[in-house]
């Protein structure tokens, strides 16, 4: 169990930095004309996230990071459809 709780900080490193990367797709991609809805639910997500890393509880973290990369394809998708 403690090797799982050290990778835990890792693990959510990654996560996030994929979150990030999403969200920052996301926002150039026009996100915020386009699906505003997506982009700002991937903003809270990845708050949400960075809140939850903070007080150790990577789980609820890697959780969040995921929830924002998800939100975050979805805005970029609509985006690209909307500009043909």
């Amino acid at each position: 169990a403690l090797a799982l709780f050290s990778c835990a900080p890792s693990a959510y490193a990654v996560h996030s930095s994929r979150a990030v990367r999403a969200l920052v797709q996301a926002e150039r991609s026009g996100a915020g004309e386009h699906d505003p809805y997506e982009l700002t639910s991937a903003q809270a997500y990845l708050s949400k996230a960075r809140e939850e890393a903070s007080e150790a509880a990577y789980q609820d973290a890697i959780r969040y990071a995921r929830r924002s990369l998800e939100h975050s394809g979805k805005a970029v998708a609509t985006s690209r459809a909307q500009h043909g």
